[in-house]
């Protein structure tokens, strides 16, 4: 089966589920519009287009609109090109909005479409006219559509899509890179971390004010922040005024091997991970588990974290994580300090937390249901 995947920008998780589609004997071939910063750890089958130059934000906003535009017309035709050379069987389109503006070409060239949705797409994406017109795409065009779990699903439900052309599926993760770690607290400070951009969804300040109650309580929570896009300048002045400023490292921009590299050392160091998500202004949230939730889990720290989007797929209170209720500083707050009292408690409940999200994200089955999927819409179409 040939597979032409579709990327606008090349996700941290594109390597992954296109080398289990290659696994299980796909001839793949990947296009994307816009690369992250390691383009030196490219995958061999990737073909690209340069358009970051052409988004530079110096440029007045109707100039970013025109060579926007201009970006993804040279995108369509890099894409056509491709489709042109490879004749697909099967077109794999990454994130809602991109499969938006591809499903039509491939009705047009009679070529089976698979779209996957994983967060803005199925959440602020819903609260603009703009997307829900282009969405209406997906009622009128033969296609397959994969949400990241079952909130997300109904979603595209709730805007006309039928319930059996959604697939709920997981992301594939090679677990390798993130090992099981026993884990020993031995008393005074505990280290914490957390991995999430550093935007607004992801509820930063939220953790700089437990960080400043439990210092006011006499606990010192020293946090290891790693991650990319948004205002850091913004966070780090909210983490002065908070008083916490002192008791964070940031990791910044991180991204192939050397992100993984890191990020799992952290990790190993680390007493708790925490999470604090909550939806933007704009309506914008998960739509799923964060990869960064997952792949913490399975390293055994015990997870404590809010209600996004998908936490049931590997979250049970209680037992593989920790839910924050309502206010959720004030549960931040007691969590971090019944870990210190209760530790060994924490620790078992992070082996189970392991366990589950190395059997709901297995890099094997995972890429085989993504494969069988692929398979069955090629053969219904």
């Amino acid at each position: 089966m040939k597979v032409l995947s579709i990327w606008d920008r090349h996700h941290a998780s594109a390597s992954a589920i296109e080398q289990g589609l290659i696994n299980q004997g796909a001839k793949l071939e990947s296009v994307v519009r816009s690369l992250v910063v390691d383009v030196e750890s490219l995958e061999p089958w990737v073909t690209y287009l340069r358009s970051d130059p052409l988004e530079m934000r110096n440029r007045s906003t109707l100039m970013e609109k025109l060579l926007r535009v201009l970006s993804h017309q040279r995108f369509k035709l890099l894409v056509r090109a491709r489709i042109r050379n490879q004749r697909p069987d099967v077109i794999l389109v990454h994130f809602g909005q991109t499969g938006a503006r591809f499903i039509r070409m491939a009705a047009r060239k009679k070529i089976p479409i698979v779209i996957g949705f994983y967060g803005h797409d199925v959440s602020a994406a819903l609260q603009s006219r703009r997307w829900l017109w282009n969405y209406r795409k997906f009622v009128k065009f033969n296609c397959t559509l994969i949400a990241m779990c079952e909130e997300a699903r109904q979603r595209l439900i709730s805007i006309g899509c039928t319930a059996n052309q959604i697939e709920i599926w997981n992301i594939p993760i090679n677990f390798n890179q993130y090992p099981l770690t026993k884990r020993q607290y031995s008393g005074g400070n505990v280290t914490a971390i957390t991995c999430a951009r550093f935007i607004e969804k992801k509820g930063y300040p939220r953790l700089f004010s437990a960080m400043s109650e439990l210092k006011n309580q006499g606990i010192l929570l020293n946090l290891e922040a790693i991650g990319y896009a948004g205002n850091l300048t913004v966070l780090k002045t909210a983490a002065e005024g908070y008083g916490v400023a002192e008791q964070i490292v940031w990791h910044c921009d991180l991204t192939g091997v050397a992100f993984h590299e890191i990020y799992s050392q952290l990790l190993a160091k680390s007493d708790l991970f925490l999470l604090a998500a909550m939806p933007a202004e704009n309506g914008d949230d998960e739509g799923g588990a964060p990869l960064s939730v997952i792949t913490a889990q399975a390293t055994g720290i015990p997870i404590i974290t809010t209600q996004f989007t998908g936490f049931e797929t590997t979250l049970i209170q209680g037992e593989t994580g920790f839910l924050c209720k309502e206010p959720v500083i004030n549960s931040i707050v007691e969590y971090v300090k019944d870990y210190i009292g209760k530790a060994p408690y924490f620790h078992k409940i992070g082996i189970e937390g392991s366990k589950k999200a190395r059997s709901e994200f297995d890099f094997v089955r995972q890429s085989e249901k993504l494969y069988a999927i692929l398979q069955d819409t090629q053969t219904v179409h």
